[in-house]
Formats: C-alpha cells, structure tokens, sequence
C-alpha cells in the first residue's frame, strides 16, 4: 500500500490493488466484501479485478478500513471506470466522499486516462453532477456519467 494523505487527525487515505499484494488486500477488504449490508446498499456486489485501484481510508487507532473506492482501467489505460465507494456510516458527513471522488479523478488522470466513467446511484448522483459529469444514460435508478479529462489539468 502507498500513503496518499493524511486525511485527518485520526485516519488516513491508502492506495492499494489486490494485483500488488492479495494477501494484504484481501486481509483489509474481505470482511467488506462479504458484507450483504454493504452489498445492499452499494446495489450489487462489490467486484475487483487485476485492472482495478482502490482508495483505503484507514482508521490510525483501529488499522481498520472504514471507507474505499475504486476504479479500473481498460488495457491501455485510456479508459477508467469509477467502481464501488463507500463510507462506513459512523465516519459520514466529514467529507470522506468527496475527497476520495477527487482522489479517485486525480488517480485516474495520473494513469493515462483520457475519459473516466461512472455510474451512479440516488445517493451518488449528486457528487457527479456537482463536478459536471456529462450524463451519458439513465437506466432505471441507475445513472451513467462520462468526463474527459485534460491531462495538462490533472493533478
């Protein structure tokens, strides 16, 4: 895993693949993995792949996860897809979601791509729209975003 920041006094954010380490991953990630809880939330099962990054927010006290988010790459790495995020309900409203939402762009800009997709539900349309993701199509509840990215822009 490699430090990204300090989010703040008590936790960190983390960037971490099962590709580099799977037993370090999947010791963290497992237990979320498995969770119907968050599976019911999130809408559907929390999926990885050797192509995909994930943002570990980690407690300092607990060494425990207590939000992520992910995206994957094409082959190339031209095109990103911003996978599952979640916050852990007790560490909500401290601005976790946006900054991995950020994070997350800046990660994907920093890899090559030249467009980033997403896909979005009622409780992450929101966050999308406020960062002027083009709307690409609705499906039922669920909501397909787009935004190119300009790399001499991308942190």
């Amino acid at each position: 895993m490699k430090l990204i920041e300090e989010f703040d006094d008590d936790t960190a954010i983390w960037k971490s693949s099962s590709a580099r380490d799977d037993r370090e991953f999947y010791g963290r990630m497992g237990r979320i993995f498995a969770d119907a809880g968050i599976r019911k939330e999130l809408g559907g099962p929390i999926t990885d792949s050797p192509d995909h990054v994930w943002l570990l927010v980690i407690e300092d006290d607990s060494d425990e996860v207590v939000a992520f988010s992910g995206c994957r790459f094409n082959a190339d790495r031209s095109i990103a897809w911003f996978t599952e995020t979640y916050v852990f309900p007790e560490h909500r409203r401290r601005g976790l979601f946006g900054r991995l939402f950020q994070l997350k762009f800046d990660l994907c800009a920093a890899e090559g791509a030249r467009v980033v997709k997403g896909l979005a539900n009622a409780s992450s349309r929101p966050m999308f729209e406020r960062h002027g993701w083009r709307v690409t199509s609705v499906r039922g509840s669920w909501t397909y975003y787009e935004m190119e990215v300009t790399h001499d822009l991308a942190v």
